[in-house]
């Protein structure tokens, strides 16, 4: 914000360029233009200019007259669900009766891909353990070689 001394009015610092060009001029010689109002729709911002938006320019379309008849074209086609089995409940585990099929089957289920997930974390496992054996064995034989060769470095400096 700037301040105009020589009238007392506050001016923002976006609006000084119009102000400088309106100094000398008479008050009754100045208009004032607000700007159009916009409507609601979206804006979007110009190519030329990165601070102002404008509209999309968008008018409005004519009202149709004819009803559209999309939704009543459309039959609904009869798919057949799968048949979702009985979900355990609360009876199933509270009662004294013997639980149902479906809860040892569903209990089967989850055992069998337990175990599974299992039976390949050590699967993986095994085959990284081999890998690590194997590297460490070439690791012993290069620190053998390596001290034979210091072993014959010390004897060669000791002899001189």
């Amino acid at each position: 914000m700037k301040t105009d001394v020589a009238n007392n009015n506050t001016v923002n610092s976006e609006n000084s360029h119009i102000t400088d060009s309106l100094k000398g001029k008479p008050a009754d010689e100045i208009k004032v233009v607000k700007g159009v109002r916009r409507t609601l729709q979206p804006l979007q911002k110009t190519a030329g200019d990165k601070e102002n938006l404008v509209g999309a320019g968008r008018s409005p379309m004519p009202p149709n007259k004819e009803k559209l008849s999309v939704l009543s074209d459309v039959k609904p086609s009869k798919k057949l669900k799968p048949a979702e089995p009985r979900r355990v409940t609360i009876e199933d585990l509270t009662t004294n009766a013997q639980p149902s099929g479906e809860y040892w089957e569903a209990l089967a289920e989850r055992r069998r891909v337990a175990l599974e997930k299992a039976l390949e974390e050590n699967q993986r496992l095994s085959e990284r353990i081999a890998v690590l054996e194997e590297e460490n064995a070439q690791a012993n034989s290069l620190l053998q070689e390596s001290r034979q060769i210091v072993e014959a470095l010390t004897e060669l400096l000791q002899e001189k």
